[in-house]
């Protein structure tokens, strides 16, 4: 079970540097775009709002790209 305290100390330790020690990497990106209603046309008529990833770095090297 987490607690918000773990979180705050997840946090510290990334601020910190050692973040790459309990997570196994020092930096993530994730590229994409929202489409549902409401949002632009929504041409893949969609009911409920979707995030789409086109691209994940992780420590600088790409892992998916579309």
């Amino acid at each position: 079970m987490r607690t918000d305290n773990d979180s705050e100390n997840l946090i510290s330790t990334a601020k910190d540097g050692g973040g790459d020690k309990i997570l196994g990497f020092q930096s993530i990106v994730l590229q994409g775009e929202w489409c549902g209603e409401g949002i632009q046309k929504n041409r893949l008529k969609l009911k409920k709002p979707e995030w789409f990833v086109f691209i994940a770095r992780v420590d600088d090297k790409t892992i998916i790209s579309i």
